[in-house]
């Protein structure tokens, strides 16, 4: 425990621990699903909003918060407007995604950009989570970073050229 409290203590600003954000992401998710309620959907995807806006993640955060809104939008004016049915069923299946899902990987994006493969290590080991699970977590909080890095290195020489 005195390893993890360490870790996060030589982080600047707000920081959770992150068997929290675990949580955190199982509720966001589960919540989404299980009600339908505008109100409650809203607040449910506040908490993603709130921890970018709290990671200094400000694009992320306004992204999100414009494609919620307009998804909310959407889903207010759909039964008052009449759409063609294909316009209809694609209109249904994109508002469904970004009302359901979306607030589940804002929560996902938060979680990697804030944890590091050390914080996740040791909270999993404190946890007694097994190495088989530990280890592809470990690697994959390491990778992402990197094909994100490398991503915008082929782009920007994609752009030299």
């Amino acid at each position: 425990m005195e390893q993890l409290q360490a870790v996060i203590e030589n982080r600047t600003g707000f920081c959770l621990d992150p068997r929290t954000k675990l949580l955190l992401m199982a509720v966001v998710a589960t919540a989404e699903f299980l009600y339908s309620h505008t109100a409650f959907m809203i607040v449910v995807a506040m908490i993603p909003f709130i921890l970018l806006l709290t990671n200094r993640q400000y694009k992320t955060a306004t992204v999100f918060f414009c494609l919620f809104a307009a998804g909310l939008f959407v889903q207010a004016i759909q039964n008052s407007v009449q759409f063609p049915m294909i316009v209809n069923m694609l209109v249904v299946l994109l508002v469904g995604l970004v009302l359901r899902l979306f607030p589940a990987f804002v929560m996902g994006a938060y979680i990697i950009k804030s944890t590091t493969a050390s914080e996740c290590i040791t909270a999993l080991g404190r946890m007694h989570i097994g190495r088989q699970i530990t280890i592809p977590l470990s690697v994959l909080f390491r990778f992402i970073p990197t094909m994100q890095e490398e991503s915008a290195a082929i782009k920007d020489a994609m752009r030299m050229r």
